[in-house]
Protein backbone atom coordinates (compact mmCIF):
# COMPACT_ATOMS: atom_id res chain seq x y z
CA UNK A 1 0.00 0.00 0.00
CA UNK A 2 1.60 3.39 -0.74
CA UNK A 3 1.85 6.28 1.95
CA UNK A 4 0.19 9.67 1.42
CA UNK A 5 3.38 11.42 0.32
CA UNK A 6 3.45 8.21 -2.40
CA UNK A 7 0.24 8.85 -3.83
CA UNK A 8 0.24 12.44 -4.09
CA UNK A 9 3.85 11.82 -6.24
CA UNK A 10 1.98 9.43 -8.05
CA UNK A 11 -0.97 11.44 -8.89
CA UNK A 12 1.29 14.68 -9.68
CA UNK A 13 2.83 12.27 -12.11
CA UNK A 14 -0.34 10.94 -13.91
CA UNK A 15 -1.30 14.23 -14.24
CA UNK A 16 1.92 15.59 -15.56
CA UNK A 17 1.79 12.24 -18.35
CA UNK A 18 -2.04 13.39 -19.22
CA UNK A 19 -1.22 16.79 -19.63
CA UNK A 20 1.90 15.14 -22.16
CA UNK A 21 -0.89 13.04 -24.00
CA UNK A 22 -2.39 16.36 -25.26
CA UNK A 23 0.19 17.31 -27.18
CA UNK A 24 -1.96 15.47 -30.30
CA UNK A 25 -3.98 18.68 -30.24
CA UNK A 26 -0.71 21.04 -30.72
CA UNK A 27 -2.81 21.97 -34.24
CA UNK A 28 -5.23 23.54 -32.27
CA UNK A 29 -3.09 26.20 -30.50
CA UNK A 30 -1.63 27.43 -33.25
CA UNK A 31 -1.78 31.66 -33.11
CA UNK A 32 -1.56 32.09 -29.65
CA UNK A 33 -0.06 35.26 -28.09
CA UNK A 34 1.09 36.21 -24.87
CA UNK A 35 -1.51 38.54 -22.26
CA UNK A 36 -1.36 41.85 -22.36
CA UNK A 37 1.91 43.60 -20.19
CA UNK A 38 3.81 40.59 -20.61
CA UNK A 39 6.35 41.29 -22.71
CA UNK A 40 10.20 41.17 -21.78
CA UNK A 41 9.89 45.26 -21.43
CA UNK A 42 7.76 44.96 -18.53
CA UNK A 43 9.85 42.90 -16.40
CA UNK A 44 11.90 44.25 -13.40
CA UNK A 45 15.90 44.80 -14.23
CA UNK A 46 16.42 43.79 -10.64
CA UNK A 47 15.03 40.38 -10.98
CA UNK A 48 18.70 38.96 -10.31
CA UNK A 49 19.30 40.44 -7.60
CA UNK A 50 15.97 39.72 -5.22
CA UNK A 51 14.69 37.06 -3.67
CA UNK A 52 11.13 35.25 -4.17
CA UNK A 53 9.49 35.18 -0.36
CA UNK A 54 9.33 31.90 1.14
CA UNK A 55 6.09 30.24 0.93
CA UNK A 56 5.11 32.67 -2.10
CA UNK A 57 3.93 30.45 -5.64
CA UNK A 58 6.99 30.20 -8.10
CA UNK A 59 6.09 31.80 -11.67
CA UNK A 60 7.50 30.05 -14.75
CA UNK A 61 7.05 31.91 -18.10
CA UNK A 62 8.84 29.88 -21.02
CA UNK A 63 8.47 32.89 -23.19
CA UNK A 64 10.01 35.76 -21.28
CA UNK A 65 10.81 33.78 -17.83
CA UNK A 66 15.11 33.51 -17.45
CA UNK A 67 16.21 30.81 -14.62
CA UNK A 68 18.28 33.41 -13.37
CA UNK A 69 15.56 35.08 -12.09
CA UNK A 70 13.62 34.55 -8.48
CA UNK A 71 10.37 33.07 -9.55
CA UNK A 72 8.16 35.92 -8.76
CA UNK A 73 5.52 37.27 -10.97
CA UNK A 74 7.17 40.06 -12.29
CA UNK A 75 10.50 38.18 -12.35
CA UNK A 76 9.53 34.25 -13.62
CA UNK A 77 11.70 31.27 -14.40
CA UNK A 78 11.92 29.95 -18.08
CA UNK A 79 11.44 26.32 -17.32
CA UNK A 80 9.83 24.18 -14.90
CA UNK A 81 13.10 22.38 -14.11
CA UNK A 82 14.35 25.40 -12.41
CA UNK A 83 11.38 25.97 -10.64
CA UNK A 84 11.10 22.24 -9.34
CA UNK A 85 15.11 23.21 -8.15
CA UNK A 86 13.81 26.12 -6.40
CA UNK A 87 10.88 24.21 -4.64
CA UNK A 88 9.88 22.96 -1.63
CA UNK A 89 7.01 20.60 0.06
CA UNK A 90 3.82 22.40 -0.39
CA UNK A 91 5.09 25.01 -2.66
CA UNK A 92 2.56 26.15 -5.58
CA UNK A 93 4.29 26.71 -9.36
CA UNK A 94 2.30 28.56 -11.66
CA UNK A 95 2.81 28.32 -15.37
CA UNK A 96 2.32 30.65 -17.82
CA UNK A 97 0.63 30.08 -21.53
CA UNK A 98 3.54 28.47 -23.70
CA UNK A 99 4.65 25.12 -24.98
CA UNK A 100 7.01 23.55 -22.36
CA UNK A 101 9.44 21.07 -24.03
CA UNK A 102 10.68 19.70 -20.78
CA UNK A 103 11.56 15.93 -19.44
CA UNK A 104 11.17 16.32 -15.59
CA UNK A 105 10.98 14.48 -12.60
CA UNK A 106 9.22 15.33 -8.90
CA UNK A 107 11.03 13.81 -5.74
CA UNK A 108 10.00 14.39 -2.64
CA UNK A 109 7.93 17.37 -3.16
CA UNK A 110 4.75 16.62 -1.07
CA UNK A 111 1.53 18.66 -1.75
CA UNK A 112 2.87 20.45 -4.50
CA UNK A 113 1.03 22.33 -7.03
CA UNK A 114 1.81 22.78 -10.74
CA UNK A 115 -1.23 24.50 -12.41
CA UNK A 116 -1.62 27.04 -15.35
CA UNK A 117 -2.16 30.60 -14.52
CA UNK A 118 -5.78 32.15 -14.34
CA UNK A 119 -6.77 31.90 -18.26
CA UNK A 120 -2.98 30.70 -19.43
CA UNK A 121 -2.57 27.74 -21.98
CA UNK A 122 0.02 25.66 -21.24
CA UNK A 123 1.09 22.55 -23.58
CA UNK A 124 3.36 20.19 -22.00
CA UNK A 125 5.04 19.26 -26.17
CA UNK A 126 7.42 16.27 -26.18
CA UNK A 127 8.04 17.28 -29.61
CA UNK A 128 11.78 18.96 -30.38
CA UNK A 129 12.65 20.86 -33.78
CA UNK A 130 15.94 19.38 -35.37
CA UNK A 131 17.04 22.43 -36.43
CA UNK A 132 15.94 25.32 -33.55
CA UNK A 133 16.20 22.59 -30.58
CA UNK A 134 18.84 20.07 -31.68
CA UNK A 135 20.81 22.90 -33.82
CA UNK A 136 20.97 20.09 -36.61
CA UNK A 137 21.19 20.61 -39.85
CA UNK A 138 19.80 18.15 -42.96
CA UNK A 139 22.00 17.36 -45.37
CA UNK A 140 21.51 15.63 -49.08
CA UNK A 141 22.67 11.85 -48.60
CA UNK A 142 22.62 11.65 -52.46
CA UNK A 143 21.48 11.92 -55.87
CA UNK A 144 17.69 11.05 -55.05
CA UNK A 145 16.94 14.00 -53.40
CA UNK A 146 16.37 12.16 -49.69
CA UNK A 147 18.11 14.53 -47.21
CA UNK A 148 19.52 12.96 -43.71
CA UNK A 149 21.07 14.04 -40.36
CA UNK A 150 22.42 13.17 -37.26
CA UNK A 151 20.80 13.60 -34.10
CA UNK A 152 22.62 14.45 -30.51
CA UNK A 153 19.39 12.46 -28.84
CA UNK A 154 17.28 9.22 -29.23
CA UNK A 155 14.31 9.82 -31.34
CA UNK A 156 11.12 7.44 -32.44
CA UNK A 157 9.46 9.59 -34.46
CA UNK A 158 9.16 12.74 -37.29
CA UNK A 159 6.69 15.07 -37.87
CA UNK A 160 6.66 17.51 -39.90
CA UNK A 161 4.14 20.77 -39.77
CA UNK A 162 3.15 18.77 -36.91
CA UNK A 163 1.82 16.09 -38.80
CA UNK A 164 3.82 12.57 -37.92
CA UNK A 165 5.58 11.19 -40.44
CA UNK A 166 7.17 7.97 -38.97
Amino acid sequence: MLNDGQQRKALVLSLLMVMLAQTAYIESYRGWTLAEGTSPSHLNAACTSTSRPSGSPIFVDAVNGSDDWNGTAACPKATLADALNDAIADDEIVLASGRYHENVTVNNLDNLLIRAASGARVVFDGTQSIADDLNVSWSLSGSDGIQETTLPVDGWQLFLSYDEQV
